[in-house]
């Protein structure tokens, strides 16, 4: 139980592979001790919870809220004609860096028995790590700080040593506020973004932080930390982090999300980009199957769309997304590149879903979950962007102009009857339908899944056809 084997991953595969710096270590543990895990996890739920402020490793949180959050306190500022000074801090290692004797010093002051934090506590000062790689397995060491990433409990104990410089800053009263809730810092796990009106509230927030680093070991890196400033004058003060200006940036990323300047375009682009590597690595290494089977890789393997609910899908840039979108369909199935759009849904789909009603449905999703959020942070947000200019209140109003819908009433029962209409206003007529079902099974008669009751030249002719004319 006390054994690990750790997994150097990369970060990013488009990146340098022989820069340490490009790899995360991914800790495989025993069975047992995930079992373990499992069973302290569940029965100290509510003391191995963090405060609303933290969004990583809960059950219904996500990244997507986190930014969705951040977007709404940013809109409702600049609709009140007020500055928004925003850091978005970089921590180095932090997984690597947690001292044990505070982390369970945590847990003891939030009530949790004593054997069980007995129990952890030696199974975390006595484990033994392994490295695998290329094959070969080195010898054991041991360690004397850090949690380990890829196990059951230790994200979640990490959330709770973060969340002591949250509570800290919200203790503080620096930041941005709503009414009298306090909304000037979030976090992800160790993604940190704070957030005050003002400059020297925001030079306060980073001294808070620069002394919560110093007590709990944890280093933020100024070089890599960004600063956005939205409604700001332009001749601002330097803003410091350990003596080191913060960078001004006109946009950056936070939890893969776009955010600042053009982060419409940048989203969607990013979103373009991922689709088209990852059709073309499905292409490249599996183009001799079928296209059915490519067609299954391409569903599972292709079409994350991560943060596409963010996504605003009444801009003119959601047009090159579809676009790209239907070469892709059309590469995979191996059609005429004239091949109709409407085409080309019964061919990915057996549903006949066309892309705008796959990311409409999933931000049908994403907004019940919002609505129905117990965080009340999320909640708050589900209300303010009713008013707001942000993406999601687009959306919103996207949504319910395609159901002809006045009201914003979504609930359990009313979600499956909204996903029948949204499949009911796209064009699914029947002579569509049946015609992308005759370019399927030709497809496949073409790639020998099925055999043709005639020749290939007349089959070739036939499907160009059906997909062009």
């Amino acid at each position: 139980m006390s054994l690990s084997t750790i997994i150097p991953i990369p970060k990013n595969r488009k990146k340098c592979l022989n820069e340490s710096s490009n790899y995360r270590g991914i800790a495989l543990g025993s069975l047992i001790g995930k079992v373990l895990d499992n069973i302290i996890l569940c029965n100290n739920l509510n003391i191995l919870t963090s405060s609303d402020l933290q969004f990583g490793f809960k059950p219904k949180h996500s990244t997507t809220q986190c930014t969705f959050v951040l977007n709404e306190i940013i809109d409702y500022y600049l609709r009140h004609n007020s500055s928004i000074y925003l850091v978005l801090l970089d921590a180095s290692q932090a997984f690597d860096r947690v001292q044990y004797v505070k982390m369970f010093r945590l847990l003891i002051q939030r009530g949790i028995c004593s054997l069980t934090a007995r129990f952890l506590a030696n199974l975390y000062t006595s484990q033994s790590i392994r490295v695998s790689w290329n094959g070969q397995i080195s010898n054991s060491f041991t360690t004397s700080n850090g949690v380990k990433q890829g196990a059951i409990l230790s994200p979640i104990l990490f959330c709770i040593y973060m969340d002591v410089l949250l509570l800290e800053l919200e203790k503080s009263r620096f930041g941005c506020h709503i009414g009298a809730r306090y909304c000037g810092s979030f976090g992800y796990a160790d993604d940190v973004c704070i957030l005050a009106p003002s400059h020297n509230a925001i030079q306060s927030m980073l001294n808070i932080c620069q002394n919560f680093a110093a007590e709990y070991d944890v280093k933020f890196n100024a070089s890599k930390s960004q600063l956005l400033l939205f409604n700001c004058p332009t001749n601002v003060k330097d803003i410091e982090l350990n003596n080191i200006p913060i960078q001004v940036s006109e946009s950056g990323i936070h939890l893969g999300h776009h955010i600042g300047k053009n982060f419409n375009y940048d989203s969607i682009s990013k979103g373009i980009s991922d689709l088209v590597y990852r059709t073309n690595y499905v292409t490249a290494k599996f183009g001799f199957c079928n296209s059915l089977i490519k067609s299954h890789m391409f569903d599972t393997y292709c079409t994350s769309y991560y943060g596409c609910p963010l996504w605003n899908l009444r801009t003119r840039y959601i047009n090159r997304f579809y676009v790209n979108w239907r070469k892709c369909v059309r590469r995979i199935w191996g059609v005429p590149w004239m091949t109709h759009g409407r085409i080309l849904k019964h061919l990915i789909r057996e549903q006949g879903q066309s892309i705008q009603t796959q990311l409409l449905s999933r931000f049908l999703s994403f907004y019940y979950d919002v609505v129905h959020s117990d965080n009340k942070y999320v909640s708050m947000c589900s209300l303010l962007c009713k008013m707001s200019n942000t993406n999601t209140a687009s959306n919103l109003r996207l949504l319910l102009y395609t159901l002809n819908n006045n009201g914003d009433c979504f609930t359990r029962s009313s979600v499956l009857s909204i996903r029948k209409k949204l499949y009911c206003a796209s064009d699914c007529s029947d002579e569509c339908t049946a015609v992308g079902i005759c370019v399927r099974e030709l497809c496949l008669m073409r790639d020998g899944y099925y055999l043709p009751p005639f020749n290939q030249c007349t089959l070739t002719t036939l499907l160009h056809e059906l997909c062009v004319n």
